[in-house]
């Protein structure tokens, strides 16, 4: 499974990078089976996921938040980042959980860099 990442209308292997402070960004997620078909996203419930790459801790996210699901039947959601998100420079190692009664998986997104004003 794999999500493509669209933000601006462009389509990204990694995520772009942000300036620290940045909030308000929309970045779509169109997800896919390893087949290429339609992940559908009914009765999912998606959260994105940005872990420091340097942190020692197992699963201590600096991002943890909900994404909304836009079009379920055509594995699209967007996440919006919030004033509280970009706070730190650096490097940060992303996901989408995908969970449902019964299971969850993550998705990698590659890298969030976030860069000083």
């Amino acid at each position: 499974m794999n999500a493509a990442i669209i933000y601006e209308g462009k389509t990204f292997d990694n995520l772009p990078e942000f300036k620290k402070g940045d909030f308000g960004n929309v970045i779509y997620f169109h997800i896919k089976n390893n087949d290429g078909t339609i992940f559908n996203l009914t009765d999912y419930v998606i959260t994105f996921l940005a872990k420091k790459l340097d942190y020692t801790i197992v699963d201590k996210y600096l991002i943890e938040e909900g994404c909304a699901i836009t079009s379920a039947t055509d594995g699209i959601c967007t996440y919006t980042i919030k004033n509280t998100d970009l706070i730190e420079i650096g490097s940060f190692d992303c996901y989408l959980k995908l969970a449902v009664t019964g299971k969850e998986f993550k998705i990698p997104l590659g890298y969030l860099n976030i860069f000083d004003k």
